[in-house]
């Protein structure tokens, strides 16, 4: 008994360091990574309080529509500006500070690449847009604000690609206060624009869309005065001047961001299809799915958070080739992502009827999106562990195979059942919520044990 005690306070003290490391490199980035979805919920929160009520419902529908559609499509560069972070804390632990340099350089260059190549998807999702929504009035919405956030395409992904370049560095405080900044900056300017102050005219959806734009602007913008002025970074700046598209830099940005992207892109896709579905069923259970959804994509910020931190201490680990670090940073990110995973679903069960009146009052919207964050109450523990399940196996540079689980759990199983449960067995929103739930957890479980499985490899 007394052994075994022991040995249960060795374990809490390396595992403690570890979680400690982990959680202080995690909430700078999550607090950042909040902050790039509360633009998108703020906008949603403030469009749903435009009177009268039942068209704020039909623009809470149609914000939520095309910013589903938005990132759809700019979830692949996001995947792509994520390889930043990993392959600079690689670089950074063999203090190969030329490289890091690259990755600064090369991610606005990818980001330039990935937005010319989006920004034309977008344009035909745009011409095409009747295809995705029902409802004229949601259609005439949704379209002119999708058209809008287009142009924010490129100062959104260089933004994140900067960001994941300082995250790296494990300098993560100076973009959380960036980001944070610029969300107060679209707040005030959703105010101005979508009620019409100052002498402004009421802009409605519309005004939202140029708000977000602006903002990302400046939130890019400032990390760039940072990065290029920031005297603790200036020994990871220092490149020979000119671009180049051999650049072993750029190469290995796409080799391990383009099937991180598709990752991202199967799962943001799932939920995307799932928002276009819901408009099938009617507009408050699109707008209901909407506000669920956006409060459920908070708690995934956080998970993608952790993700990010586990990626950066499993790939610094991983580069020093210290097996057993690799092993203690991946199981402590699961551990913080299921502790604030429990805390998340608490408050969803425990508040499901009041969170949903912050964004519109119409009593179906509201009844609607209690039911369904309940639902997401149950699917935050599986949502958690694929999100971080992804992030530390890019830490030691997997990314193959969790680019099929993601396709098969999303696209093979948790849409086809969803659909089948909305329509085929007349569940409606509920039942695209229980299908999504279902990928997710096959993601979930089948992620974590190819984890589990290759760090034990290596001991």
């Amino acid at each position: 008994m007394l052994a075994s005690e022991n040995k249960m306070q060795i374990y809490w003290r390396l595992y403690r360091k570890e979680i400690k490391q982990t959680l202080l490199l995690s909430t700078p980035i999550i607090i950042g990574q909040l902050g790039n979805i509360l633009m998108g919920l703020f906008d949603n929160a403030m469009v749903g309080g435009m009177t009268p009520v039942e068209y704020g419902a039909k623009a809470v529908a149609a914000a939520g529509v095309s910013n589903a559609l938005f990132f759809l499509v700019t979830v692949l560069g996001f995947g792509i500006m994520m390889a930043v972070s990993t392959l600079v804390s690689i670089s950074k632990a063999k203090r190969d500070y030329e490289a890091c340099a690259g990755y600064l350089k090369y991610s606005i260059v990818a980001a330039f690449l990935a937005s010319l190549l989006l920004t034309g998807i977008l344009a035909a999702v745009i011409i095409n847009f009747d295809f995705f929504v029902q409802g004229d009035e949601i259609r005439a919405l949704g379209k002119e604000y999708l058209f809008i956030i287009t142009f924010s395409t490129f100062p959104l992904l260089a933004g994140v690609g900067i960001k994941n370049f300082t995250d790296g560095l494990s300098f993560t405080v100076p973009a959380m206060v960036i980001t944070l900044i610029g969300v107060v900056l679209n707040i005030f300017l959703n105010w101005l624009f979508i009620y019409g102050n100052w002498g402004i005219a009421a802009l409605g959806l519309a005004g939202a869309g140029y708000a977000t734009v602006i903002s990302r602007v400046f939130i890019l913008i400032a990390l760039l005065i940072y990065v290029y002025s920031a005297k603790k970074i200036k020994p990871y700046r220092q490149l020979k001047k000119g671009i180049t598209l051999l650049s072993p830099q750029l190469k290995e940005i796409f080799k391990m961001g383009l099937p991180s992207g598709l990752q991202y892109f199967f799962e943001v896709g799932a939920f995307s299809a799932a928002n276009v579905m819901t408009t099938w069923i009617g507009p408050y259970q699109s707008a209901a799915h909407q506000i669920a959804l956006y409060l459920a994509a908070v708690s995934y910020m956080v998970s993608t958070g952790f993700s990010a931190g586990g990626s950066i201490r499993v790939g610094t680990a991983f580069s020093e080739g210290d097996a057993k670090g690799v092993r203690r940073a991946g199981q402590s990110a699961l551990f913080l992502v299921l502790l604030c995973m429990a805390v998340t679903a608490t408050i969803f069960v425990i508040f499901n009827k009041v969170l949903p009146t912050y964004f519109n009052t119409y009593p179906d919207v509201v009844y609607y999106a209690s039911i369904l964050l309940l639902i997401a109450a149950i699917f935050q523990f599986s949502d958690g562990l694929q999100a971080v399940g992804l992030g530390i196996l890019r830490g030691v540079k997997d990314v193959v195979y969790p680019t099929i689980v993601t396709l098969v759990a999303y696209w093979l199983i948790g849409l086809p059942v969803a659909y089948y449960l909305a329509f085929n067995l007349k569940m409606g929103v509920q039942g695209i919520w229980y299908g999504l739930t279902l990928g997710l957890t096959i993601s979930a479980v089948f992620l974590t044990r190819r984890f589990l499985k290759l760090s034990a490899k290596s001991l």
